[in-house]
């Protein structure tokens, strides 16, 4: 829901991206980034790092 809410419809599309993550620690540090996240590819880098 507060995907959608900050996101609109391209937050809406993260969830099954987020749904398969079984790590519960990470799934508490998106949630959290929800709150601060200024864009839908910010968050995203909390859960897919860019490869160096």
């Amino acid at each position: 829901m507060g995907l959608k809410l900050k996101f609109g419809e391209s937050g809406q599309n993260l969830l099954p991206e987020i749904e398969s993550i079984g790590d519960v620690n990470l799934l508490s540090a998106i949630l959290e980034a929800i709150e601060t996240a200024d864009s839908v590819d910010e968050l995203r880098q909390i859960y897919q790092p860019a490869s160096e």
